[in-house]
C-alpha cells in the first residue's frame, strides 16, 4: 500500500505538470505572432515542438479537446496554412457578395478595439449579416407536438443539429401542408444550421449538398450565405472559440438563454481569399482526423492498461493460500 502511495504520488505529479506544459504550449500557439521575426520563427517553433511531442502531451480527453479548440483558433486567425500572393484577394469576394446581397459587406472598421484578433495580410472583417442571404429562426408549427407526424417531412429541432451533422435517430416530421406553410423556414441544401437556445446553443451542422426537404423550429437558425463555397470555412469559424464565445455574450433572456437575430447578425467574421478559405478546412479536416486517431489511441490503451490491472489482480489472488 505504501508503494501504491508512492506510484500515485508520481502519477499526480507529472499529470500536474503535464497540464502545465500542455497549457503553456497551447497558450503559446494561441496567442503567438505571424509578424516579421522573431515572431513569426517563435510560433513556428512553438508549433513544431507542440506537434513533434504531440502524443505526450494528450494523454486524456481532455487534452484533444484542448488541441481541436487550438486547431479551430489557428484556422480562423490565418496561421494554419500558407498564403498565396496568387490567391484572388478577399476584397474581390466581398464585392461579389455586395453585389448579391446589395449591401456593403466591409466591416467598416478593421482597427476596431472590440475585434478580437488582428487579422493575416489580405484578410477582412466582416459581419454575419453581412455575407448571408438569410439569416434567422425557425418557428412552431400551429399546433405544437400535436401536429408531429408519424413520417412526412422532417422537423429539424435543436437535438438533431450537432456540430459533426444531422442526427435524424429523434426526428420529428410534419405534413405537406405545414411545411407549405412555413415556407419562409424551409431548409436548402448546403444551409448551416444553428442552436441558438438552451443547453445546446452553439452547436452548427451543414446541410448535405444533396436535396433534403426540411423544415426547422424555433430554437434552430438558419444561415444561408452568398457565396455558396464558403459554406465549410464558416463552418469551422461558427465552431471556433472566438465565435463560440460571441454567442455566449449575446444571449439574452433570463433562464433558458436564446440568441436573437440582430444579435447573431452582428457577430464579425475573418475572411480570407477563398482559395485559401479551401485550403484551412481540408488542413482541418485533416488534423481533426488525426485528433478522432489519437482519442482511439487513448481509448484502446485505456482498455488494454485495465485488462492488464485485472490479469495482475488474477493472478497475484490465485496465489493466495485458501484458509
Amino acid at each position: 500500500m505504501a508503494l501504491c502511495n508512492e506510484l500515485d504520488a508520481a502519477r499526480e505529479k507529472g499529470e500536474v505538470q503535464r497540464d502545465r506544459l500542455v497549457a503553456a504550449s497551447l497558450y503559446g500557439l494561441n496567442n503567438g505572432s505571424l509578424s516579421p521575426e522573431p515572431g513569426r520563427l517563435e510560433f513556428e517553433e512553438r508549433a513544431r515542438f507542440y506537434f513533434k511531442h504531440l502524443p505526450r502531451l494528450t494523454t486524456r480527453p481532455e487534452h484533444i479537446k484542448q488541441l481541436r479548440q487550438t486547431i479551430l483558433n489557428l484556422a480562423v486567425q490565418g496561421k494554419l496554412v500558407p498564403q498565396d500572393p496568387n490567391d484572388e484577394p478577399a476584397e474581390e469576394l466581398l464585392k461579389r457578395i455586395s453585389k448579391i446581397t446589395r449591401r456593403h459587406a466591409y466591416f467598416e472598421d478593421n482597427q476596431n478595439k472590440y475585434l478580437p484578433f488582428e487579422l493575416s495580410q489580405g484578410w477582412y472583417w466582416s459581419l454575419l449579416g453581412l455575407i448571408a442571404t438569410k439569416t434567422g429562426s425557425g418557428s412552431t408549427p400551429r399546433g405544437g407536438q400535436s401536429v408531429y407526424k408519424s413520417k412526412g417531412i422532417p422537423f429539424l429541432r435543436s437535438q438533431n443539429v450537432y456540430s459533426d451533422g444531422l442526427r435524424l435517430n429523434d426526428v420529428a416530421y410534419i405534413d405537406d401542408i405545414t411545411h407549405t406553410r412555413m415556407s419562409g423556414t424551409v431548409v436548402e441544401p448546403g444551409d448551416l444550421l444553428l442552436n441558438i437556445t438552451g443547453g445546446s446553443i452553439g452547436r452548427c451542422c451543414r446541410i448535405p449538398d444533396t436535396q433534403i426537404q426540411a423544415n426547422i423550429s424555433q430554437h434552430v437558425a438558419i444561415i444561408r450565405l452568398a457565396v455558396g463555397g464558403m459554406r465549410d470555412y464558416l463552418h469551422k469559424v461558427v465552431l471556433s472559440p472566438f465565435f463560440q464565445s460571441f454567442i455566449i455574450d449575446e444571449q439574452t433572456g433570463a433562464g433558458r438563454g436564446g440568441l436573437p437575430k440582430n444579435r447573431m447578425d452582428r457577430i464579425p467574421v475573418p475572411i480570407p481569399p477563398l482559395a485559401e478559405q479551401h485550403r484551412i478546412v481540408a488542413k482541418v479536416d485533416e488534423l481533426m482526423a488525426l485528433c478522432d486517431e489519437l482519442e482511439i489511441r487513448l481509448a484502446t490503451a485505456s482498455a488494454t492498461h485495465q485488462k492488464l490491472l485485472e490479469a495482475t489482480l488474477q493472478e497475484a489472488l490465485t496465489v493466495i493460500p485458501n484458509y
